[in-house]
C-alpha cells in the first residue's frame, strides 16, 4: 500500500489494517504525507522524498514500521563482529549510529577475526570497519550514511508529492512560491547554498554573476570556425570544456568551487548569445550590467531590451527547469563528481547526455511538431493519424508524474499571455488542441517542455537554442549537485549483472566459423 488516499479510505470504514514494506525500494515510494493508523485517529507526518532513505515510523516511541531486511541486514551482519555495540538512528533517519562501550580490544579482536568475511563491494559494512579500526578510544559514536552498494541519498534535491502533485526545490520551497515570488539568481543562491539568502547575500550573489558575464574573446573569435549549422549543443559542450582551461582548479577548497560555479551560471548565457550571433553573421552583443539574468541574454541574443513582461516569463522559465531530481543528465553530473573530477567536465558530461532526444530537446521536438498546423482542425486530424499510427507525441509524459506536471500550468498560462501580447494566438490555440486530444486519446498530459515551445517562440528565440537554454537554466542544479556530492563524496560504482553465455573455451583463429 502506497497511497494515503487509500490508507484513509481503509481508516473510514473501520478496517484493520497492517502495513508492512517489504524492501527499501517500496517505502522511498511512499508520498509526501503518510499517514500513522493507531486505533481510532490517523496522525499526519510529513517525510522529505530521499532516494534509497531508511525511515522507520514513530509513534509514541516505538518503532511500527521499518524497512524489515535492512533492519536484519544491519543486525546480522554488523552486530556479528562485535557484541559490544548498540545500534540507533540519528534525528533524521539518513544515517546508522553505532554507540560502543570501552572495550576497544574486544572490537579489535572481532574486526581481525571478521575482516576476511566483509564483502569488498558492502559500503554500509567496508565503511564500519574502517571507522572502527580509526576511532580512538574516548570515541562512543561512529556515524554512517546508510547507503547500500551505491544507492545513495540526497537531502537538498527536489521532493515530488504525486498525490498533490507538487514540486519542491530544497525539499521546502514549493515551485508554485518560487514563480510568483523569486528570480532565477535567487533560485540559483537557493539550490547552491541550501538556504534563500538575505538581501545582502543575493546583492552580492548577483554581482559576482554580473561581473562573471563576460568570457574570453579568444573563445568567440574562436567560434567564427565552426560551421553556422554545427549543433549548438555540441559548441556548448566544446567551449564549457575550454573554459576550465582560463581557470585554477576550483576544488582547493570550498569557496572555490562556489566561485566557479557562480562563474559558469554568468558564463553559460554569454556562450549560447555568442554563438547564435556569429552563426547569423552578426556582431557580438556585450553583456549589459544593469539586466537581470533573464533580460541580459534576451538582450545578447537579440540586440533588443525585452520589455518587463517578457523578462518576467523568461525568468520563470528559468526557475522551472533549474533542477528536476536525479534525472540523467544529473546523475551523469554525479557520477562525474564523484570520480573527483573538475566541475567544468562535470557539466560537459551533463550536456552530454542532455542532448541525447530521450531526454533534452523533447521542447524542440514539441516546437518542429505544432508549427506545422494553423488551426486547431488541422492539429486534431494530424493528431489522430499520429496516433493511430503509433507514432510518438514529443512533450507528454514524465517518469516522475503519473497524474500531471506542475510545472506545465505555469508556463501554459504563459504561453496564453505571450500569444494574446502577440496578436496571434494560431500557435497556442494549436498547442492546446494537441493537450486536449492526448488528453482523450491516450490519458496524457503535457509535461513542461511542451507548453515551453510556444513561449520561446513569441519571445523571439530560435528552435535551435531551446536544449541550450534548458543548459543555462539548469547548471543551476548541475553544480549544486556537484558539490553535494563531493562533501560527502563515495565513487559512484553499480554492479553488473552480467547476462551473456557462462563460460568459453579459447577457439584457434584457424578453426573459427
Amino acid at each position: 500500500i502506497n497511497t494515503s488516499s487509500y490508507i484513509k479510505k481503509l481508516y473510514t470504514n473501520n478496517i484493520s489494517l497492517s502495513i508492512e514494506f517489504c524492501n527499501i525500494h517500496d517505502w522511498c515510494k511512499v508520498k509526501n504525507t503518510i499517514y500513522y493508523i493507531k486505533k481510532n485517529y490517523i496522525k499526519e507526518y510529513k517525510i522529505s522524498y530521499i532516494t534509497k532513505k531508511l525511515t522507520p515510523i514513530y509513534i509514541d516511541n516505538e518503532i511500527l514500521i521499518k524497512d524489515d531486511k535492512l533492519w536484519e541486514y544491519i543486525n546480522k551482519n554488523i552486530k556479528s563482529y562485535s557484541k559490544n555495540i548498540q545500534l540507533d538512528f540519528d534525528n533524521d533517519m539518513t544515517s546508522l549510529i553505532i554507540i560502543r562501550d570501552y572495550q576497544k580490544k574486544v572490537i579489535k579482536d572481532n574486526i581481525q577475526e571478521n575482516r576476511e568475511k566483509v564483502p569488498s563491494n558492502d559500503n554500509i559494512l567496508s565503511e564500519f570497519m574502517r571507522a572502527l579500526e580509526k576511532e580512538s578510544h574516548e570515541v562512543q559514536e561512529i556515524v554512517i550514511p546508510l547507503t547500500i552498494n551505491n544507492e545513495f541519498s540526497s537531502n537538498i534535491r527536489v521532493s515530488i508529492d504525486n498525490d498533490k502533485v507538487s514540486l519542491f526545490y530544497q525539499n521546502f520551497y514549493d515551485i508554485l512560491d518560487l514563480t510568483k515570488n523569486s528570480t532565477f539568481e535567487e533560485t540559483a543562491y537557493l539550490l547552491l547554498y541550501d538556504k534563500l539568502p538575505t538581501k545582502q547575500e543575493l546583492n552580492e550573489f548577483n554581482t559576482k554573476l554580473v561581473e562573471a558575464r563576460y568570457i574570453p574573446k579568444q573563445m568567440q573569435k574562436n567560434m567564427e570556425n565552426w560551421r553556422g549549422d554545427a549543433d549548438p549543443m555540441h559548441m556548448l559542450q566544446a567551449f564549457v570544456s575550454a573554459l576550465a582551461g582560463y581557470y585554477d582548479e576550483e576544488f582547493a577548497n570550498k569557496d572555490a568551487s562556489y566561485e566557479k560555479a557562480i562563474n559558469l551560471i554568468a558564463k553559460v548565457p554569454t556562450i549560447i548569445a555568442s554563438w547564435q550571433r556569429i552563426r547569423n553573421g552578426l556582431d557580438i552583443v556585450n553583456p549589459d550590467a544593469s539586466l537581470s539574468h533573464a533580460a541580459n541574454f534576451l538582450y545578447m541574443m537579440s540586440g533588443e531590451k525585452p520589455d518587463s513582461e517578457v523578462e518576467r516569463i523568461f525568468d520563470v522559465c528559468l526557475i522551472l527547469h533549474a533542477d528536476h531530481t536525479f534525472n540523467a543528465s544529473t546523475f551523469t553530473g554525479r557520477v562525474c563528481a564523484s570520480t573527483m573530477s573538475d566541475i567544468h567536465s562535470c557539466v560537459v558530461a551533463a550536456i552530454g547526455s542532455l542532448r541525447g532526444p530521450l531526454h533534452g530537446g523533447a521542447n524542440e521536438k514539441a516546437m518542429e511538431l505544432i508549427e506545422n498546423w494553423t488551426s486547431r482542425d488541422e492539429a486534431k486530424q494530424n493528431i489522430l493519424h499520429m496516433l493511430e499510427n503509433k507514432e510518438k507525441i514529443m512533450g507528454f509524459g514524465h517518469a516522475v508524474y503519473s497524474i500531471r506536471d506542475p510545472r506545465n500550468a505555469v508556463i501554459k498560462e504563459f504561453a496564453k499571455e505571450l500569444s494574446l501580447l502577440h496578436d496571434n494566438d494560431d500557435l497556442y490555440q494549436v498547442a492546446e488542441e494537441v493537450e486536449k486530444v492526448m488528453a482523450d486519446e491516450k490519458k496524457m498530459f503535457a509535461n513542461a517542455d511542451f507548453f515551453h515551445a510556444p513561449a520561446y517562440f513569441y519571445m523571439g528565440i530560435p528552435t535551435k537554442l531551446f536544449t541550450p537554454i534548458f543548459v543555462m537554466s539548469r547548471v543551476s542544479g548541475w553544480t549544486a549537485h556537484c558539490m553535494e556530492q563531493r562533501a560527502n563524496n563515495r565513487i559512484i560504482r553499480p554492479s553488473a549483472d552480467y547476462t551473456g553465455v557462462e563460460s568459453s573455451e579459447w577457439v584457434d583463429l584457424e578453426d573459427r566459423v
